[in-house]
């Protein structure tokens, strides 16, 4: 089956090429329009008009294009245009995988529309917003999205803006399994494509049903949509969508095992990729050769196909394509005999998944990010609502005082009324106030007392289930070695490989337990248990406990007057070594060099942890200090991905403050800073929302 995340690329890119505004001038005679003396209005529409150009193949200048725009339309007090010049900027911020920040804008858009009562507006904001949505997997939040949108344009009659919300809900439906509703909304499309005599239209709609059907293996079904579709791709001499195309067809072919026609229509989509540069497609439809290969049974030519696409895939940093190629390696390896060959695939599969599995959870994070801009946009707008009531009770006041200098002995009667019914409104307010208050702080007391239940069974079972899971762990580890050394002695070298696997693999999950039980074990301490602890003894400690691994890897470790402060001696020594050997494992310096140096402030001593490492770039510089993140996967350097986030779980108790500054090739700057005064250990990390799924 073709994965859901290559259909919904396609679907965008296809969809976008039969729907798009087509402008009756090109860019560059439009940019030319900009070099003109044009009056503000006119500026506002041909830069908002170039942004719609080159908003999807170039997102920053489309992004540009509309800020512009905006600002002009902020100095001309022109609303309308803003809201216009912000769903563009969202698109555009959109097309560069900056979903968040593409959400944060439009929301803004589509609250500026509804306020403006511009229905059209509010639409088209939440048609992008659902296109946000759907990129990100999120489909719940894109029906809601493309459901209003889809209300309004059928109230307002736009049947083309209909049409297309139609495709786009049918899209959603087909993603999550619900062929039927898909069916039920593309049926609605093509009956509009017939009414607006539109053939494209038709075409699009009849294809994607064709697209149901290939994802219900129902090949038969699916060709004659398919050939529909080409039929109208061939008249519009779009060469990337063609090429999608018959690589669907090839697809199709294959599913019906008809390989020889599959891998005629897979030649024609690779030729096509090429002449158009789509490297993407190159790839996918090189990942469809090695499958129709396997399929007849050609398997030296699969694996030669399957490992070039992976050439490509490296080069280009594409990975949608890894997993399908290195399954089709696994197998043809497998079908010629070549065992050890079939376990090095196995080996570099399990590595990508588990760097496939930080790419997931990096969408569940940009999904919480999301929320949490929602969630502040809120914040925002009730400010907003408070402020402008302040100001609506000030312009009030101004007037009562102008009319009472005029009127002076009537309003000071009228005034007495007022003030009088206003201390009684006043004080029942408060009575209300205050009982809703102390229903509130019962209501916040018993949630305070669940949660310290529920993390203390989080804490409890982390703990119970590590300790479990060692002692199978060791079986299997002795086990193991015992049969390392068996195979050693008889001389077999292929035993002697799987035997290292196991012995790898145990070790591994035997690190990442350790590491989750001692997350489980950082706790608030109570005031009893605080001491002082002189960092310089601690430092020491840490140099004497690595010192084989310094003379290993010809470290050096150098610190100064460092402070005394007042904490738990057990964590801070764990959270500086989790640094020192951060800062040694990631290090390809014939020297390593760690210092750890302390700038006292006012109310904080702030401690620098520097090495000359290999460095983070900038966008993972808060990204690294969450549970699992590992930026190389276990193949590069070893870890559990955990050490990081004990170091911030630490800090965080202290009420401090982790973080760090680096340049790849040039080494890192983590920076810590502690409070002077603690007089306790002030929380446990919640764990309900600090231990992701793994």
């Amino acid at each position: 089956m073709i994965s859901i995340l290559t259909f919904r690329n396609f679907i965008l890119l296809l969809f976008l090429s039969f729907v798009k505004i087509v402008s009756g001038a090109t860019v560059e005679e439009l940019s030319q329009q900009l070099d003109k003396d044009l009056s503000p209005k006119e500026r506002i529409g041909v830069l908002l008009e170039l942004s719609e150009m080159v908003q999807r193949n170039n997102p920053t200048q489309g992004y540009e294009y509309a800020l512009e725009a905006r600002g002009i339309s902020i100095l001309e007090q022109n609303i309308e245009e803003e809201i216009r010049s912000l769903v563009f900027m969202g698109a555009s911020k959109m097309y560069l995988g900056e979903k968040a920040e593409s959400l944060k804008i439009l929301d803004q858009s589509t609250e500026m529309a509804e306020s403006l009562g511009h229905d059209y507006l509010v639409a088209k904001s939440n048609h992008i917003r659902g296109l946000n949505y759907y990129m990100m997997g999120m489909d719940e939040q894109s029906l809601t999205c493309y459901h209003k949108a889809l209300k309004i344009n059928q109230t307002l009659g736009i049947k083309e803006e209909v049409f297309r919300q139609l495709n786009n809900i049918a899209l959603v439906y087909r993603d999550i399994k619900n062929h039927d509703m898909a069916k039920s909304y593309l049926e609605k499309a093509i009956s509009l494509a017939k009414e607006l005599n539109n053939q494209k239209f038709f075409s699009f709609s009849t294809a994607n049903i064709g697209f149901v059907y290939l994802d219900l293996e129902e090949y038969e079904k699916a060709m004659p949509y398919v050939d529909e579709m080409l039929g109208e791709l061939e008249e519009s001499h779009d060469t990337i969508s063609m090429a999608i195309g018959y690589n669907l067809k090839a697809l199709s072919k294959n599913g019906l095992k008809e390989y020889d026609e599959a891998l005629e229509s897979a030649l024609k989509s690779l030729n096509l990729a090429k002449s158009a540069k789509f490297m993407d497609g190159e790839i996918h439809v090189l990942y469809t050769i090695s499958k129709i290969r396997a399929g007849l049974k050609d398997y030296v030519e699969a694996i030669k196909i399957a490992e070039n696409a992976m050439m490509k895939s490296d080069e280009t940093k594409t990975r949608r394509y890894t997993e399908g190629l290195l399954k089709t390696l696994i197998s043809s390896t497998i079908a010629l005999g070549d065992d050890q060959k079939a376990l090095r695939y196995q080996d570099r599969l399990l590595s990508f998944k588990d760097s496939l599995y930080n790419i997931e959870k990096s969408k569940l994070v940009d999904q919480m990010d999301i929320q949490y801009l929602t969630r502040e946009k809120e914040t925002e707008n009730q400010k907003l609502r408070i402020e402008q009531g302040k100001d609506k009770k000030i312009i009030a006041l101004q007037k009562y005082i102008t009319i009472l200098a005029l009127f002076m002995g009537i309003l000071f009667i009228g005034l007495s009324i007022v003030l009088f019914r206003s201390l009684r409104v006043k004080k029942m307010n408060n009575q209300v106030l205050e009982s809703a208050i102390q229903k509130r702080t019962k209501e916040l007391e018993v949630k305070n007392k669940e949660l310290v239940v529920s993390n203390q069974e989080l804490e409890r079972f982390a703990y119970i289930a590590s300790h479990d899971l060692k002692e199978p762990l060791r079986n299997i580890s002795s086990f193991a070695n015992l049969i390392d050394r068996k195979t050693t002695l008889a001389g077999n070298k292929e035993l002697k490989e799987y035997a290292s696997f196991i012995v790898k693999g145990t070790k591994q999950m035997y690190t990442l337990i350790e590491s989750i039980l001692r997350f489980s074990e950082i706790k608030k301490q109570p005031d009893s248990e605080l001491s002082s602890v002189d960092l310089n003894n601690t430092i020491a400690e840490i140099k004497n406990h690595l010192s084989v691994q310094l003379n290993e890897k010809n470290a050096k470790i150098t610190f100064e007057k460092l402070p005394t402060i007042s904490g738990d001696e057990n964590q801070l020594f764990l959270l500086f070594k989790n640094l020192i050997e951060n800062g040694l494992k990631y290090n390809d310096s014939e020297s390593p060099q760690i210092a750890i140096d302390c700038e006292e402030k006012n109310d904080c001593f702030l401690l620098t942890v520097k090495d000359n490492g290999i460095g983070i770039k900038e966008e993972y510089s808060k990204e690294i200090f969450k549970m699992f993140k590992r930026l190389h996967n276990r193949a590069e350097y070893s870890g559990s991905g955990m050490g990081l986030s004990i170091c911030k779980k630490i800090v965080d108790s202290y009420n401090g403050e982790i973080w760090v500054e680096s340049e790849l090739e040039k080494g890192s700057n983590f920076y810590i800073q502690f409070p002077k005064q603690i007089d306790k250990i002030n929380t446990t990390i919640n764990m309900q929302e600090e231990l992701v799924p793994h």
